[in-house]
């Protein structure tokens, strides 16, 4: 049975984050509106001051670190609805959150070995690669057994889905064999993997089995261009591998 680890974007921490960017808004277009006035004013007198204005607003829109990045709201809407989702497994709401409007700031942590093999187990095993996505949505789908299904899509600023898919490759490298505690227990794993050639701009799978338990899970992580999507599919009598096209599916709306 897979963890739920969350992203750590707390309703507390999400509100302060909302007024925050609601004072910057505010101050923004005070700031716009005298940058406006001024170029007016410049602009009308033949003043070269015109087109420094222009060209500092066009350098304050480049440098915004989330220009063009979908919130979490709009990734919500790509997941797959309920009725994609095969059955008994039904929408589980404790797993179900975006970061709205709110953006995370950019940050990168190495994670040991032994902390990125046993986030392979929990719903947001995107966290191995160790790079903090600007948004993401999320849901999960469970039975009365403790199957599940599992999606996120996270976007990622500049070339950093492209590094999260090789942090993630080399976390599946590492990890062939390792140590899943559960309940106060420990079980032992192996994980194998491969590519899924044509599948979005990048993709590769890996299923996680073990002597001990019953069953195994499917993983796939699939990048469409900035965005990374992450399935993780658990279940007691298979190895899970209805995740993969369901995640091809979800790849789709991705763009």
């Amino acid at each position: 049975m897979p963890q739920h680890l969350r992203h750590v974007i707390l309703g507390s921490l999400c509100a302060m984050a909302v007024v925050g960017l609601a004072a910057c808004s505010s101050s923004a277009t005070s700031a716009s509106s005298s940058a406006s006035a001024a170029s007016s004013s410049a602009a009308s007198s033949g003043s070269p001051a015109a087109g420094a204005s222009a060209s500092a607003t066009k350098g304050a829109a480049a440098a915004d670190p989330n220009a063009g990045l979908p919130s979490g709201t709009e990734l919500a809407a790509m997941l797959l609805p309920a009725d994609a989702v095969p059955s008994p497994l039904k929408p589980d709401s404790s797993g179900t959150r975006n970061s709205g409007s709110v953006f995370a700031a950019p940050s990168t942590a190495a994670v040991p070995t032994s902390q990125a093999c046993a986030a392979l187990g929990a719903t947001s095993w995107i966290n191995a690669a160790g790079i903090e996505s600007g948004s993401f949505a999320q849901n999960d789908y469970t039975d009365s057994y403790s199957d599940m299904f599992a999606q996120e899509v996270d976007a990622f600023r500049g070339g950093d889905a492209t590094t999260v898919m090789a942090h993630l490759r080399h976390v599946f490298t590492e990890c062939g064999t390792f140590k899943f505690t559960q309940g106060g227990s420990s079980y032992p794993e192996n994980l194998s993997w491969k590519t899924l050639p044509g599948v979005g701009d990048q993709a590769f799978k890996a299923v996680i089995t073990s002597p001990d338990l019953d069953g195994g899970t499917t993983l796939v992580a699939v990048r469409v261009g900035d965005l990374v999507a992450t399935t993780l599919y658990n279940d007691q009598n298979t190895t899970g591998s209805a995740g993969v096209a369901l995640t091809e599916r979800l790849a789709k709306n991705l763009g």
